[in-house]
């Protein structure tokens, strides 16, 4: 599955997803994350779960100076 996230503000960031039944399994794909005043280069992957027109995905994020897990995201099924 072909997976487009883009939030409030920001850029929009593509990745693939194995997709099982009604849970998605997203492959790693790096971005920029702002924490604070400084920007970090991470590597997110995450798996999802599949609702009617709704998907939860849960995301992680790890790099060598920032990780980040259970950053979950509600989508909507396009």
């Amino acid at each position: 599955a072909l997976l487009t996230f883009n939030g409030l503000t920001g850029p929009a960031y593509y990745t693939t997803a194995k997709l099982s039944d009604k849970t998605l399994t997203l492959m790693p794909y790096e971005r920029d994350v702002q924490a604070g005043s400084k920007n970090y280069r991470v590597t997110a992957s995450g798996t999802g779960d599949i609702y009617d027109k709704t998907i939860i995905i849960k995301l992680e994020y790890k790099s060598d100076k920032l990780n980040a897990d259970n950053l979950t995201l509600l989508c909507k099924k396009n």
